[in-house]
């Protein structure tokens, strides 16, 4: 299928599993789907 695209969005508050507020820093997102597996940067300035 060509031409063919999703596009999604996701969205992160910031904190970590404690709900604490973490750092500026960058940080690395990955997602799995099935077999799929993708790792992206992110970069929070607070």
């Amino acid at each position: 299928m060509t031409g063919f695209s999703l596009s999604n969005s996701m969205t992160w508050d910031g904190k970590d599993e404690q709900h604490h507020n973490v750092p500026s820093g960058i940080y690395i997102c990955q997602l799995k789907a099935g077999k799929f597996v993708t790792s992206r940067k992110m970069l929070l300035v607070r």
